[in-house]
């Protein structure tokens, strides 16, 4: 789907991704990765159903904001890699799991590539600040690579609102 340029209206906490790829362990960026992701899912929720869910879902789980999501209309090619993700997170919380695996981080690739076939290994990340960080994602660590994926996930799943307004035809008076 070619979505054009879209502006992310939504704060994406880069130095948590920084933490994440830089100053974590696996556990602790696995855990920073769930935490942008939940904001990103909270924003959505609450961008789809015009605030109101604004109250309410701050008590809800991952997995609840998720299915909402669903019945709000929002596909699965969206959603999938945040479900991945929180299935990743409750693999090291409750089943001592404390390094990312080949297949976790090729679990979440597909589901990037799902998202958008354009991306590949050559996708580079660059940021600078306290720390700086430029790789390309073939040059990356595993733990790296799984940042940077949920990084680009998180990205475009916080931009649907804007993706779904400029998918819309325009209303003629």
């Amino acid at each position: 789907m070619d979505i054009g340029t879209i502006t992310m209206q939504h704060d994406l906490d880069t130095s948590r991704f920084a933490a994440a790829l830089l100053e974590a362990d696996d556990v602790g960026a696995v855990i920073r990765c769930h935490y942008e992701a939940e904001r990103a899912l909270d924003y959505v929720l609450e961008k789809l159903t015009d605030g109101r869910s604004r109250r309410k879902a701050k008590n809800w789980a991952f997995s609840v904001k998720l299915e909402v999501c669903h019945l709000l209309g929002v596909r699965e090619i969206w959603t999938v890699p945040l479900k991945l993700l929180n299935d990743h997170r409750n693999d090291f919380a409750h089943k001592g799991i404390d390094r990312f695996g080949d297949q976790q981080v090729m679990d979440m690739f597909h589901q990037v590539r799902q998202m958008s076939p354009a991306f590949d290994e050559s996708f580079r990340m660059t940021f600078e600040g306290k720390h700086s960080f430029d790789k390309a994602y073939n040059e990356c660590s595993r733990k790296e690579r799984y940042v940077m994926l949920v990084a680009f996930v998180v990205g475009l799943f916080s931009s649907l609102p804007q993706i779904a307004v400029s998918q819309m035809p325009s209303i003629q008076k």
